[in-house]
């Protein structure tokens, strides 16, 4: 199949892996907006509180879920786009070209955020408990209170 060769499967999970790296980097500043986001102006109070009392590494809460979740939304989204892309035939008018760049994006985004929601729903929950709480322990809580 066109579009789907070794090169650029390895370039895909290539960047894959580097934009989920970044994430990790990134963290601290996402746990403080997580926590307004989640528990509006208590959140830097109780942030700090949960750092007192486990550490700065809490600001770290999270990490590897929003680095998965990173992971396991950005390498379908691409490797969507690029099968479509490679699998259904450009237009040569303009509306019609815009149309089929539309329709492989939202492909795409439907695929990558049905596989990563519930790994940034994970990574949420982990971040915004007021105790450090496990990935384990966050799922079980979460399908427990949600289903």
């Amino acid at each position: 199949m066109a579009g789907l060769n070794t090169l650029g499967f390895t370039g895909t999970v290539g960047a894959s892996m580097a934009a989920a790296s970044w994430r990790i980097f990134l963290m601290p500043l996402d746990t403080v907006k997580t926590i307004m986001q989640v528990e509006g102006k208590d959140g830097i109070s109780k942030l700090m509180a949960k750092s007192r009392a486990s550490g700065p590494s809490v600001f770290y809460h999270g990490a590897l879920g929003a680095s998965a979740a990173t992971f396991a939304g950005h390498y379908p989204w691409f490797a969507t786009y690029n099968m479509l892309d490679a699998s259904i035939p450009v237009p040569t008018d303009t509306l019609p070209k815009l149309g089929r760049s539309a329709l492989l994006g939202f492909c795409s985004s439907v695929v990558s955020d049905t596989v990563s929601n519930s790994l940034r729903v994970l990574k949420t929950y982990r971040q915004t408990s007021e105790v450090k709480v496990s990935y384990v322990d966050a799922a079980k809580t979460i399908i427990e209170e949600d289903g």
